[in-house]
């Protein structure tokens, strides 16, 4: 662990063009960080020149959208059918959304994806719905969208290459039709059923305890329930174990405190990484 992390400490190498920073670049690998006018970080467009490995399951602490320039990519969302990204078409992963992507026969180039700030969305979305009390998810998994997709793909490319003078605008303004057509803001969430609290008990302590190393014991002792209960409940829900959902968040966590040039030390301390 610790050497993987001085990896992606070392090939961070800052760059500022204009409002957007190239935060790393290698092998034809980029990330972007996109600032608001008042410079908080909002956004993160992460580009990778070929598609070249299968990812393993997980999931992200926000929303996120990708395309392809060229080619086609498997998308299995875990408890549901496996989807096919081609182009045309544009990815929608929800906050927590576990999944994993999968090279095909085809050859794969340009594969852009854009993060979301959690609270952005949140702005945003109550902008569309003054009412609104917490984030509603994108009610598709692939918006199959011929000119959705291409000015989508115009978006990132021009980050990429660092040709947009309004970024905010032109991505709150795109984010906005996505929200207003694939988003249901009339219905409330429904936190009735005991296993639902339980999953939401259950995730919320893991969050609250990330630097703690907490086992399926501690969580079972926390929740009063059985860990093989809560261990097959959370899995139904978020497609992993609770332990694999905790590890992810830490090196999301750890991701975003190497990009701000945090000392390793000080992020496995954060992170809770002590071995």
């Amino acid at each position: 662990m610790e050497l993987y992390i001085k990896f992606i400490f070392l090939t961070c190498i800052k760059l500022t063009f204009r409002k957007i920073k190239l935060e790393f670049f290698i092998k034809g690998y980029i990330i972007k960080h996109l600032y608001t006018n008042d410079g908080k970080l909002f956004a993160q467009l992460n580009y990778s020149k070929d598609f070249f490995s299968d990812y393993a399951k997980h999931s992200h602490d926000m929303l996120s959208l990708s395309c392809l320039n060229q080619g086609k990519v498997y998308i299995d969302y875990m408890n549901d059918e496996v989807e096919i990204l081609t182009t045309n078409k544009v990815a929608v992963f929800n906050k927590h959304q576990v999944h994993c992507s999968k090279q095909s026969e085809i050859k794969t180039t340009g594969y852009y994806t854009l993060y979301l700030d959690d609270k952005w969305c949140y702005d945003l979305q109550k902008k569309l719905c003054s009412t609104l009390d917490f984030v509603r998810p994108i009610d598709i998994k692939l918006i199959d969208s011929k000119d959705i997709y291409q000015q989508f793909l115009n978006i990132c490319k021009d980050i990429e290459s660092n040709n947009i003078d309004n970024h905010v605008a032109t991505i709150e303004n795109f984010i906005s039709e996505i929200f207003k057509i694939h988003c249901n803001f009339e219905y409330q969430e429904e936190d009735n059923n005991s296993d639902t609290k339980l999953v939401d008990d259950v995730k919320q302590y893991i969050l609250s305890n990330l630097e703690n190393n907490i086992s399926l014991l501690d969580i079972a002792s926390y929740t009063g329930y059985h860990s093989t209960y809560i261990s097959r409940i959370f899995k139904k829900e978020f497609g992993i174990t609770p332990h694999a959902f905790m590890l992810n968040q830490k090196i999301n966590i750890s991701k975003k405190m190497l990009l701000r040039n945090n000392l390793i030390v000080d992020v496995a301390s954060e992170a809770g990484f002590y071995d």
